[in-house]
């Protein structure tokens, strides 16, 4: 509307100055304010038109963030929940595995009236199995130590029955906080568990890496291979941690050739 008044008091405006003198008329004044005037309306008309049209799409923008932001935090929520319900499930079977059926051994050599030193092995045996499982639930000086030594420290429990080989490349080590660390720790608990308890593997390597950008680790065996990746709670334990710190998992294995898996993980910072 106002453009169409500006068009028609344009053709006016051009009629009239051709017909007479302009600037001497006090006519072609009023026309020229009157043209003005309708031109800064209709300038202000949409400008306040866009910036109305701009702040809607703000706003709408700010609210599809937030619904994201609340379902990613959803999503944290329930990754968690399932890593902790699985977490005490595996404390639960090693308790009963290994301490339960050790103490009940260790009571039916009492019962049986075995020698005072074949039980004091027995109790060594027990302690040392409660040792290590204190120490997988919460690896000490994990606040302290880098992070590269904790994950070798973890994997120097296969040396004893496998033929470990490891690579350990530290471009730079990085300071991770200390929820990276203890969740890259169960990751590789994680990973050590099903080796040991699925692969049938008899040589193991491991390939350690960090650098500016963050953390690359490689474990590949020479076991049975045949890994699904998408069944069982180990591997969905682990892509759950990976979910809560943003890390990625790759998994290749074939039957009778081995497994290859690498988690990488940016840097947190």
């Amino acid at each position: 509307m106002a453009f169409t008044l500006a068009c028609l008091t344009f053709s006016i405006c051009n009629s009239h100055l051709l017909s007479n003198k302009p600037w001497e008329d006090p006519l072609n004044l009023f026309v020229w304010l009157l043209y003005a005037i309708l031109i800064f309306s209709g300038m202000t008309y949409s400008s306040i038109y866009l910036l109305k049209k701009n702040y809607r799409k703000e706003i709408q923008m700010k609210q599809e963030r937030e619904e994201l932001e609340k379902k990613h935090l959803k999503a944290l929520i329930e990754k968690h929940i399932q890593t902790q319900e699985h977490e005490r499930k595996r404390i639960g079977s090693d308790l009963h595995d290994s301490i339960s059926n050790k103490l009940s051994l260790i009571l039916l050599k009492v019962n049986r009236g075995d020698t005072i030193e074949q039980l004091e092995q027995d109790i060594k045996e027990t302690l040392l199995v409660v040792r290590d499982i204190a120490h997988d639930l919460n690896p000490p000086f994990y606040q302290q130590a880098f992070l590269h030594v904790l994950i070798l420290m973890q994997f120097q429990k296969l040396a004893a029955h496998y033929r470990l080989t490891k690579c350990c490349k530290l471009h730079e080590k990085l300071n991770w906080s200390a929820n990276y660390k203890i969740q890259l720790i169960r990751i590789v608990q994680e990973l050590i568990t099903n080796l040991i308890k699925h692969a049938k593997a008899t040589a193991v390597h491991l390939d350690l890496r960090e650098s500016q950008k963050g953390m690359y680790l490689l474990l590949e065996d020479n076991g049975i291979g045949g890994v699904n990746e998408h069944k069982g709670l180990g591997y969905e334990n682990i892509r759950n941690r990976l979910f809560l710190i943003q890390g990625k998992m790759k998994i290749s294995s074939k039957e009778n050739k081995g497994t290859k898996i690498i988690i990488c993980v940016q840097n947190e910072i």
